[in-house]
């Protein structure tokens, strides 16, 4: 038997468009987690490949929660069937996200003045210069790790439980559909972040 694919705009696909979305945020997430688990696994630190992955890892997670104009998020409720350690591991990620990754909220970076003084017989003559030293905190930690990557994992099994039940939900409305009316939807849409309308609101392009 021939097949053809359609490519048709139904607003009641919505919702399972943003549910993939979802579930590749969090797929994306665990590949990030991966990296700093070889990292472990190798006895390496590279700090700054630790914390970059780790934040993009968390901010990922985050997208899921956080409202939108271009998807809708996952209620608070998501995790109510999942284990207090989840929960907690929940938490605490979205904590670092909100106030430290995303925003400077908390105690997690120390800035502080160091002045370097002239000394003549022991004694300070001038102040010859002064900067700032920074230190700052990783949000998270070797034995923070497998925590993610179990709170991603279960996220994404939930994710795709609720991906499949809207789907059943989109295949009865395609079944509403004239076949006819399906078929003429051949051409693969174009990318919504390349069309001409395509803009960030936030700043020109």
């Amino acid at each position: 038997m021939a097949h053809i694919l359609s490519f048709p705009s139904l607003p009641q696909a919505q919702r399972l468009r943003d549910l993939a979305g979802m579930r590749e945020d969090i797929n994306q997430a665990l590949k990030y987690i991966g990296a700093v688990e070889q990292q472990i696994a190798a006895n390496l630190r590279d700090l700054v490949a630790w914390e970059g992955l780790t934040s993009a890892a968390a901010i990922l997670y985050a997208r899921c929660f956080t409202r939108s104009k271009a998807r809708f998020s996952l209620p608070k409720n998501t995790l109510g069937a999942a284990s207090t350690e989840l929960q907690d591991t929940h938490n605490y990620l979205l904590a670092v996200r909100n106030k430290h990754i995303a925003h400077s909220e908390n105690t997690y970076e120390h800035n502080y003045l160091v002045v370097q003084l002239a000394l003549v017989d022991g004694r300070p003559v001038r102040v010859e210069d002064a900067r700032v030293e920074s230190r700052r905190l990783i949000g998270f930690s070797d034995a923070d790790i497998p925590k993610l990557r179990g709170l991603f994992e279960w996220m994404e099994q939930r994710l795709t439980a609720m991906y499949e039940e809207e789907r059943v939900m989109v295949l009865e409305a395609l079944a509403r559909v004239s076949l006819e009316q399906l078929a003429v939807h051949r051409a693969e849409p174009q990318y919504l972040f390349v069309s001409p309308d395509a803009h960030i609101t936030t700043r020109p392009r």
